[in-house]
């Protein structure tokens, strides 16, 4: 999808829309638990409020990560092929 005159309009892309729906659902919380792992794969947390995980590359990422959210199941709001993500007595997921 174009814009036109070259731009990619990349706001209405699906995957970006629920970036932003992520981030409005954050409020003021602080950004916590920050990890960059290669160049294109990044993880932070809004305080207990929320935590993503993006990952740019084509492999799958396997890592444990821990967040401030308390334990649960939690909706993965920006996945293509949603399914529920668990969070640890630790804090942990993965």
């Amino acid at each position: 999808m174009t814009c036109g005159a070259g731009w990619l309009c990349e706001h209405r892309w699906p995957g970006v829309a629920r970036l932003v729906g992520w981030r409005r659902a954050m409020g003021t919380e602080p950004v916590t638990r920050w990890w960059e792992g290669s160049g294109r794969r990044v993880a932070f947390g809004r305080g207990d409020r929320g935590f993503v995980v993006i990952n740019g590359d084509r492999d799958p990422w396997g890592a444990v990560l821990r967040t401030d959210l308390p334990p649960g199941r939690y909706d993965n709001w920006l996945a293509t092929d949603p399914g529920a993500i668990v969070v640890d007595e630790g804090g942990y997921c993965g």
